[in-house]
């Protein structure tokens, strides 16, 4: 980058000098350079949403260089989505421009005897702004370069890849959730609610994007089990001595003594000499009596425990005798069938065995499978199948109301609603035979009423989550200028470590899946947009001489989380770049790798069209179709609000 920064430096003090010129020739306060004060989205890159405020300060930058070097803007972007997702795009191809190499560009404009300093006083503008325009253009203009003449991949981009997928990075991370901002966000209107359930009504919840919403009914139960702990069952049961006695007898191979160490022969001759073996038989009952005692006792309880369990199911499958099955081998239930009921079975087995089963009926709420999962005890059951353990959710997906595959093994118990399981197993021993009450298979929500409180609460909290993302610049400058346990105190929540981790999945990399997705965070989830916002941040902290050449402001980065709905502030506490002898070692893989995530895709006839690079960094649109969607949004007048908490 430093050879291209040599190329391009005269351009650089022209444009430098000139954007000073511009600079100084505007209103006090930058407000020329301010961006739109609206947060509409305008679409989303991978998960990041860009807003018409993004756009307004593309413009400006753009505006800048062509009153400047009108020349140059004829190689650059005429669009400011544009010129926002080019230079998204080059990032992704490992084209930088750091600040630091910027910086140095202004400082050779004041050694040559521009008053820098002076004019961004005076104009009020941060040199933060006159760096931005001059580290974008030169990006975007190496990206063109790039893909005009398109070859294998390029040295910059297989370094970029390589630092993605094997640099590491550890961070201290702070959320701030959109919980934080729910009672001051406006309430939803009903327009607002319909549009949020017809966009996401057959979008399974967190699958969707940017923000995981999902009304798409999961296949869904009610139920009731009865359960027969082991631990009830032992405590019932008295070991008497004689049979204890008895167990001690009938079993002797249990309880003989440890077999000695091998001995040499001298030694095994002089043992067998003297007859000073170890001895033939048990040892005696009064050494083992307690560990005969336990064991009988496990075997008893086990036995009486089975001895219950086939009762419950022969007087479960006694109820169903005078049923008729149809075709299919399921049972044919009458209109308004009543099944047993496990409470007087569970009553009847403490008459006839002195224990009593719990019963146990969740029929106030649907449960999915993964929360049939979550259930203690009766959710880790399962039993046995050509020894392949089928768990509790295996079984119960596959009842005929949930519509399994019709070549499902499983399907051959004939679960069905309102008739008795088979009986399941838990890790600690207990017993379990469950009924399912009601049955839904995955579907489409048939209105919003069926799922308009989940609607409701999510268009509530997206609308948080929008005034909280409004505050994103604020929330890092807090953070910077408090420092980050402070601000995490004041937020009412803890810093977290995070990582070390990679750019992306590289387990998966070694796997040789297609899809090389980010890896899955704590705090965060996968987001594409945490991951850059890190990689990025290390590289500019690497460039600037790492992280004890900078201060902790420097080592902080604030990342929005449209998954999660919540911005999360960074700090950098670790950052490990791929050394040269690792890089030389991977980089004959790295074009395999890089045709995995299609970053070789750019099939087009106009490679350097708006819609070239939005498939290139995968641009989704947040307005209709038929919107013009190259026009910037107009300013709108909004009225001013009191600082919030999450300001």
């Amino acid at each position: 980058m430093l050879r291209f920064f040599a190329k391009y430096q005269k351009i650089l003090l022209v444009v430098g000098g000139s954007i000073l010129m511009v600079i100084f020739l505007l209103p006090a306060g930058g407000q020329f350079l301010q961006p739109d004060p609206t947060a509409q989205p305008v679409g989303t890159v991978d998960g990041r949403t860009i807003t018409f405020a993004d756009q307004h300060a593309a413009a400006a930058e753009m505006e800048l260089l062509s009153r400047i070097v009108p020349n140059l803007l004829r190689n650059l972007p005429d669009d400011p989505l544009q010129w926002l997702l080019e230079v998204d795009d080059a990032r992704r191809n490992g084209i930088y421009a750091s600040t630091v190499q910027a910086r140095s560009e202004i400082d050779q404009m004041t050694a040559q005897g521009v008053p820098v300093a002076q004019l961004l006083q005076q104009s009020g503008v941060t040199e933060a702004l006159l760096v931005r325009s001059i580290q974008h253009a030169v990006m975007i203009l190496e990206l063109r370069k790039m893909i005009i003449a398109p070859q294998p991949p390029s040295e910059p981009r297989l370094a970029h890849f390589a630092q993605g997928i094997r640099s590491q990075a550890t961070v201290d991370v702070v959320p701030v959730d959109a919980d934080t901002l729910l009672a001051d966000a406006p309430e939803p209107t009903d327009a607002q609610v319909q549009e949020l359930y017809d966009k996401y009504k057959d979008s399974p919840k967190g699958r969707s994007e940017p923000y995981g919403f999902g009304y798409y009914l999961p296949r869904r139960v009610k139920l009731e089990y009865i359960s027969v702990p082991l631990a009830r069952v032992t405590n019932s049961i008295e070991v008497d001595e004689v049979e204890a006695q008895k167990f001690y007898t009938t079993h002797p191979e249990r309880y003989m003594p440890p077999t000695p160490e091998k001995k040499d022969n001298a030694d095994a001759e002089q043992s067998e000499a003297s007859g000073t073996d170890a001895p033939k038989g048990p040892l005696p009952y009064r050494q083992v009596r307690d560990r005969v005692i336990d064991e009988l006792l496990r075997q008893l309880a086990q036995e009486k425990q089975n001895r219950i369990v086939k009762q419950i199911s022969a007087e479960l499958a006694e109820s169903t005798r005078s049923l008729k099955r149809d075709n299919d081998g399921y049972f044919i239930l009458p209109e308004g069938y009543i099944p047993a009921s496990f409470e007087d079975i569970s009553k009847q087995i403490q008459k006839d065995y002195g224990v009593l089963p719990d019963v146990i009926r969740i029929d106030n709420r649907w449960l999915d499978l993964p929360a049939v999962n979550k259930l203690e005890g009766f959710g880790s059951a399962g039993f046995e199948v050509n020894e392949n353990r089928i768990t509790t959710a295996q079984y119960i997906s596959t009842a005929r109301e949930l519509d399994p595959p019709a070549n499902n093994p499983l399907a051959a118990l004939h679960l069905q609603v309102n008739i008795a399981s088979r009986s399941l197993t838990g890790s600690d021993g207990d017993e379990y035979i469950f009924r399912l009450t009601a049955a839904d298979s995955a579907r489409e929500p048939k209105s919003l009423d069926e799922v308009k409180d989940q609607v409701v609460a999510d268009a509530k909290r997206l609308e948080a989550y929008k005034l909280l993302k409004d505050r994103t610049q604020k929330l890092l400058d807090r953070a910077q200028a408090e420092g980050l346990g402070k601000f995490a105190d004041s937020f009412k929540t803890k810093i977290t470590p995070v990582g070390p981790f990679s750019g992306r999945d590289v387990q998966a990399m070694m796997m040789g899946v297609g899809s090389l997705d980010a890896p899955v965070l704590p705090i965060v989830g996968q987001s594409q947009a945490f991951i850059d916002a890190v990689f990025d941040l290390g590289q500019e902290v690497a460039a600037a001489g790492g992280l004890d050449k900078v201060n902790d402001a420097a080592k902080m980065t604030v990342v929005p989380v449209d998954g999660e709905q919540k911005v999360v502030v960074v700090k950098l506490t670790d950052y490990q770049p791929v050394d040269i002898k690792t890089y030389d070692a991977i980089k004959p893989r790295l074009p395999d790798f890089m045709a995995l995530l299609s970053l070789e895709d750019m099939e087009s006839s106009s490679p350097l069209s708006l819609e070239a690079v939005k498939k290139r960094v995968n641009f989704v649109s947040e307005r209709p179709a038929d919107e013009d969607e190259d026009k910037p949004a107009e300013d709108t007048e909004t009225e001013e609000k009191p600082e919030e908490t999450a300001g």
